[in-house]
């Protein structure tokens, strides 16, 4: 919780809880709308964008549609699992379609229920199980990088109150 307000609870679980990064096949993000997902970037870990290509390979395309997968040497500030890839842990950033939505809708009053596209969130809802069995299940496990200096620095440490 707390992304939104400098990732209170990720970074402060993360901190607590550092052998969930270590221990972390693959950390799946999407946060960015109800539309099909379209493209996928590896968050600091170039390394990593082979195995979901080899995952998504045995994704249905009427399920999956095609989804770019893009290599990304540095880590995004912009998702949920940030905390947790700057720990090193392999992360992966889903974008859906865009259809304005965050130009008109994203955290405003507009971004109601009507807005859900049920076809796309059962797709996507689909894929992401999908891949978190093949993860799950793959005998290589994904590299560890050093994640290089984030275009937003990783977050400093919680404010522990006594």
């Amino acid at each position: 919780s707390g992304e939104e307000q400098g990732f209170n609870g990720s970074r402060a679980f993360a901190q607590d809880h550092p052998e969930v990064a270590r221990g972390a096949q693959a950390i799946f993000d999407h946060d960015n709308g109800t539309g099909r997902f379209v493209r996928v970037s590896a968050q600091g870990q170039p390394a990593s964008e082979h195995f979901m290509g080899r995952w998504l390979s045995q994704v249905p395309s009427e399920v999956g549609g095609p989804i770019r997968v893009e290599a990304s040497d540095t880590l995004s500030r912009g998702i949920d699992a940030f905390s947790f890839s700057c720990s090193g842990a392999p992360a992966f950033s889903f974008s859906s379609v865009g259809w304005e939505y965050e130009t008109y809708t994203w955290h405003t009053d507009l971004d109601t229920l009507d807005k859900i596209v049920i076809d796309d969130v059962r797709s996507n809802a689909i894929v992401l199980a999908m891949l978190a069995y093949l993860a799950s299940e793959d005998p290589t496990r994904l590299p560890r990088e050093t994640p290089p200096n984030p275009s937003t620095p990783c977050p400093a440490p919680a404010r522990r109150s006594n």
